[in-house]
């Protein structure tokens, strides 16, 4: 548990955060209606990087892909 935590500042050192958020939960709304969230995002962060893939080559050393889990890296428009 430690080293996992020692991972994430780590991580969020490296990527000299602008604004990040972590999320739980929440609700799916669709024209149909509400329901619980069901998928897998748990956090985002706003950073800012020279070109798109300096920003993969970030996200390449997330802590959570040892886990199973993945990296959206979204340009900003």
């Amino acid at each position: 548990m430690e080293e996992n935590r020692a991972a994430w500042r780590a991580w969020n050192a490296a990527l000299q955060e602008d604004y990040g958020i972590h999320a739980a939960g929440g609700k799916l709304v669709t024209a149909d209606g509400v329901s619980d969230y069901t998928g897998d995002v748990r956090g985002a962060s706003m950073v800012e990087f020279d070109s798109l893939e300096a920003a993969i080559e970030m996200a390449t050393k997330s802590p959570n892909l040892a886990f199973g889990g993945s990296v959206d890296v979204l340009p900003e428009f």
